[in-house]
């Protein structure tokens, strides 16, 4: 059993905090007194359920978005994590595989270049 004078007690009180929600326990981040808003700490079985809830609850956002949205509600939602998920989404991945349209799209292949020839226009001391 741990007693109070340990240093890694104090540690673990500074970093934690448990809140009791819908007949549960919950670790949370002990925030400032002044601040009304919690910061819940994710389960590991339950990061993926949230990360696809907030997912769609966004309109299927961006990375960035999910961060933004994740940051004000739980603490330990990591950047590779909302990418792993965003990776998992199917209608996120058909979005992104567009083929991009360039001057050539695949090898041995035409493409139609305008020439312009300046030799015989002089600029100036050039």
């Amino acid at each position: 059993m741990i007693t109070k004078e340990e240093p890694r007690v104090y540690c673990l009180l500074n970093r934690y905090d448990v809140m009791y929600v819908e007949n549960r326990n919950k670790l949370i981040y002990p925030g400032k007194k002044i601040v009304s808003t919690i910061q819940y700490y994710v389960k590991d079985t339950e990061l993926f359920h949230v990360l696809h809830e907030t997912h769609l609850a966004i309109g299927q956002g961006g990375r960035d978005r999910m961060l933004k949205e994740l940051s004000t509600k739980y603490k330990n939602v990591a950047r590779h994590d909302i990418e792993v998920c965003i990776h998992l989404c199917e209608p996120c991945q058909k979005k992104r595989k567009r083929i991009k349209k360039g001057i050539v799209s695949e090898f041995n292949s035409r493409c139609k270049v305008d020439l312009i020839d300046f030799q015989c226009q002089l600029d100036r001391e050039n």
